[in-house]
């Protein structure tokens, strides 16, 4: 059967309208969204930093990355508007993070400036003095005000247990334990578990982990709790948070020893327990 001359013309001109109508689609879509371009620059030199890897961390944990190019740019198209953190890392120098909120259909220009950091190895043979919280960037991370901070005078303050100062703590939750104080058993809002960080130097996170058992607040020097993506990357990356206790420079050994005796002890014994069940 013969196709009418007019069925043929009015698909012709159908088709090229249906695609145009997805192109204004699109572009109505990019005229919405929020774009972002990311300068990188060494502090000082001015020198432009290629290969840095930027992070954009929306409200969602979704996240999108980029590496810089020849110039230190780096480019963020078609995002939803709305509130980010914008992590930038690059090896040999300070990590950089802020929060910032992109508007619709604008363009929205962040420049940083990083600042190079000496890469000491370590000899194979070394004897060092532990580093204290100030050594540790303490206060420099309390100034950018990213996560919560107990400092020594908070400690002062409340000299019982270490469980009391973190339940004060916007989403910490505590709950009772085993152990000669009964409880201190660290959580996160939801039922995880973050990771614990002594002296700067990660563990992860311990089951069932008493912490009153097994040090007070006059063997540390100050605390740190992050929740989630807040976490600097030094201190791990558990997408539940981390704690991160500075103990004091160490004192002649009074009775029960320093709270690192008390944790390895502690670890051996539940490692011991865990082989006998198993």
């Amino acid at each position: 059967m013969p196709i009418p001359v007019c069925a043929v013309v009015a698909a012709l001109l159908l088709a090229p309208m249906s695609t145009g109508a997805q192109e204004q689609d699109r572009s109505s879509q990019r005229e919405t969204s929020g774009r972002l371009r990311a300068v990188v620059v060494e502090m000082r030199t001015e020198v432009p930093l290629a290969g840095t890897a930027i992070r954009l961390i929306a409200q969602d944990l979704s996240e999108v990355a980029r590496l810089t190019d020849d110039r230190g740019h780096a480019s963020f198209t078609e995002l939803v508007p709305g509130r980010y953190i914008i992590v930038i890392e690059r090896l040999g120098y300070g990590e950089a993070r802020a929060s910032l909120t992109l508007p619709a259909s604008s363009l929205t220009t962040v420049t940083a400036e990083l600042v190079p950091e000496v890469l000491e190895l370590e000899p194979i043979i070394v004897t060092t003095t532990r580093r204290g919280a100030d050594r540790g960037g303490f206060e420099e991370r309390r100034r950018l005000g990213f996560g919560y901070f107990i400092t020594k005078a908070d400690l002062e303050t409340n000299p019982s247990h270490v469980s009391s100062l973190l339940r004060t703590i916007p989403g910490v939750q505590v709950t009772p334990g085993t152990g000669p104080t009964g409880g201190g058993r660290l959580g996160m809002r939801g039922g995880c578990q973050p990771d614990l960080v002594l002296d700067g130097m990660p563990i992860g996170h311990v089951e069932g982990m008493a912490i009153d058992n097994y040090i007070t607040p006059n063997e540390i020097e100050a605390i740190e709790v992050y929740h989630g993506i807040e976490t600097p990357i030094r201190f791990g990356n558990n997408p539940c948070g981390a704690v991160v206790i500075w103990t004091r420079v160490p004192e002649p050994v009074r009775d029960g020893g320093s709270f690192w005796k008390k944790f390895l002890v502690a670890g051996g014994f539940m490692t011991l327990v865990l082989l006998l069940t198993s």
